[in-house]
């Protein structure tokens, strides 16, 4: 598939709400193959996870070149707060799943039909050698290999991580899906894009205080630095972006920084 499509593919799949068409033809572009997929098939859910889930779609199974095998599953959840919230009891919902049909790994939307938001995960089986030199089953840390998608997040990693992928047009591994889906990358990559923003919005401070006496004025007399203003100030986006989602606050307006006075704008940040 061309950038361009593959731009629109990932944009409708996880810019918005959970859509069972959309999902599947991203697997198939992702798979580059649509042969494995069946008509879906609904089961009912294990009695110990009812409470949190209404049901599991099975869609197929996927065989990468090295015969590991993946199934392509959806659980509607019942209740909102369990797409953003127990993901450890969403992974141990595949744990069994894969652990009764023993397959290598799954990849997993879900969602419930209140939300617009949606968790697109995938659990891999990992075998273990014991001391006793029996073969132990283990599976990927439920944090690990997980995104939050849809409508009100911004899931940038998400698509950029797997728009490679569709645009290579080659049946993946289960190991490049993991590779995909890993925390420790996605990690360094905001790390990355947080020190490239800090050294922007340094690089235009230092711009505004050669333009703007009054301001430069401001910061001398406060002995503040431009490097620490911008420390601050990013510091405190994140800290506010942390109570949205963490507190589930709704802010009206974002900082109107460019409408203070000089002297305001100082003291807002400090």
């Amino acid at each position: 598939m061309d950038r361009k499509n593959a731009v629109k593919l990932v944009e409708k799949t996880f810019g918005g709400e959970f859509n069972e068409d959309r999902y599947l033809e991203f697997v198939i572009e992702m798979f580059g193959d649509s042969s494995f997929l069946k008509s879906p098939k609904e089961y009912s859910m294990w009695e110990e996870y009812a409470e949190y889930t209404d049901s599991l779609k099975y869609y197929g199974t996927y065989t990468d070149s090295s015969n590991k095998t993946i199934d392509v599953l959806s659980v509607r959840l019942k209740k909102d707060k369990y797409v953003t919230k127990s993901r450890t009891v969403q992974r141990n919902i595949i744990l069994k799943w894969i652990g009764g049909t023993n397959k290598d790994g799954a990849l997993v939307a879900f969602y419930s039909d209140e939300l617009d938001d949606w968790r697109f995960s995938f659990v891999k089986m990992e075998y273990k050698i014991t001391e006793d030199f029996k073969i132990e089953k283990g599976f990927t840390p439920a944090k690990r290999c997980s995104f939050l998608v849809g409508k009100n997040e911004p899931n940038h990693t998400c698509k950029e991580r797997f728009l490679g992928m569709i645009i290579a047009e080659k049946n993946p591994t289960l190991e490049e899906i993991e590779e995909a889906f890993s925390v420790e990358n996605v990690s360094d990559e905001f790390f990355k894009e947080y020190k490239e923003l800090f050294l922007d919005l340094k690089d235009e401070l230092d711009k505004l205080l050669e333009c703007d006496k009054d301001i430069k004025k401001e910061f001398e007399e406060k002995e503040i630095s431009t490097v620490d203003f911008a420390k601050k100030l990013l510091g405190q986006i994140v800290f506010i972006y942390f109570l949205q989602k963490r507190a589930g606050l709704v802010f009206k307006e974002t900082l109107k920084l460019g409408s203070l006075k000089n002297g305001e704008l100082v003291q807002k940040i400090f």
